[in-house]
Parts: C-alpha cells; structure tokens; sequence
C-alpha cells in the first residue's frame, strides 16, 4: 500500500501482522509518491494500493465517503483500476459503506478554493482529488500490476482550505506542527483549520473501519 502521510498510515495498524501487507510512506505530492510505488515494486509487489483521504470534487460529496475510483485522471494521463479487484473490494465493505466509483483526479497542487474545485469537478467530471494516485497507477501500469485506490473524502467541495496548509506536511509524510504557527497567526485561517481537523478526524475513523472490514473479509 502506498500512503502519502504517517497519519494516513496509522489507519492501518490492523494489518500490521500481515507481511504480505507492505505499506509505504511516501510523503506528500506525485514525486514522491511514484518514487515509493517503484520502490515497492522493486521489493516485489505483486499489485499496488493508494490508500488515504482525499478532497471532494462534487457538491454532493462529503466527509467520509469513501471512493474507489474505477479511473484514474491527470493532467498528463489517465488509468483504469483493476476492476475485478475494485469488484470484491466495493463487494466486501458494501454492507457498511457506500461505495462511489466516479473517477479521482490527482493535482500537482492543492487545490484550496471552493470555485477551483468545482471547475475542476466540471471540468474532468472526478468525484475526488489527492495528489498521489495517478503516479502510484502509472508505476502499476508500467510494471503490468493491478492497482487500485481507496479513498476517503475529508474536505468537501464547498470547503474552503486553510491557506498555507501545505506547511503541515513534512516531506516524509510527518505533521509539521511547528507548521502550525504561520496559520495560527492570521485569525481568517483559524476557521477553516478547525473545520478541516475535525474533518480529518472522520476521514481517518472512516479508514480505520474500512481497514477493519477489508481485515475481516480477507479480501
């Protein structure tokens, strides 16, 4: 599994004792996250998992849905997921979850405006954004392994991120909390990063019992 963050990482301690359940922290952004999927490869992976949140491209997306996306888009190519893995994913956590399958995007940026979201939304007609999945796919599809993405929607598209929210994470997927000073100092951001924590929150809950479900069903 590739995760982009340590917290995102901690989501699935239930696999912990499953060696075959490799995860790699990648840190944030396309990069880094294409140098982990070569990087599990290279150690043997037969197929590739994105694991984590991701930002919600649709009016009607919210906090802890959770999205595996049949397609892949970014600005430079697109990627289907392995749909009879997707199948028994979406087929083992239906029974507690609502599965959305519409198409994820990853940026090169974070995209923080409510506006830019929906453009984007409209635009490439994604459920979902992050910034790693596209690399991950690609890395799956040059090695001719499966991939899949299972997301978990944090902020909503009418959301309006914290600016600056970059600073929080490290480049090896640690929370910066000395990042959290330059927000903390401009009173119009503190709103919006109260908002996002406590969304954060959820989306990790959420992952948790996903894992959880997954670890049961032995899918």
């Amino acid at each position: 599994m590739i995760v982009a963050l340590e917290l995102e990482a901690r989501t699935l301690d239930v696999f912990s004792a499953e060696p075959q359940m490799r995860v790699y922290v990648s840190g944030p952004g396309r990069e880094r996250a294409r140098a982990a999927a070569r990087h599990a490869i290279a150690d043997g992976a037969g197929a590739l998992l994105a694991w984590g949140m991701a930002g919600a491209l649709r009016a009607d997306g919210e906090s802890g849905d959770v999205v595996v996306p049949a397609r892949v888009l970014s600005a430079s190519g697109e990627w289907d997921t392995d749909a009879v893995w997707r199948r028994r994913i979406a087929a083992a956590l239906a029974a507690r979850f609502e599965i959305g399958e519409s198409a994820l995007f990853s940026s090169v940026e974070v995209i923080a405006r409510p506006e830019a979201k929906r453009a984007l939304g409209e635009r490439t007609g994604a459920h979902a954004i992050d910034m790693e999945t596209a690399a991950v796919a690609e890395v799956a599809a040059e090695a001719g392994r499966p991939c899949i993405a299972i997301r978990v929607i944090v902020d909503r598209q009418r959301d309006a991120l914290p600016e600056g929210i970059e600073a929080l994470m490290a480049a090896d997927g640690r929370t910066r909390h000395r990042g959290l000073w330059p927000l903390l100092l401009r009173p119009s951001r503190i709103p919006p990063l109260v908002v996002l924590a406590r969304r954060s929150r959820v989306a990790q809950g959420v992952l948790r019992d996903v894992a959880g479900t997954l670890r049961e069903s032995a899918v």
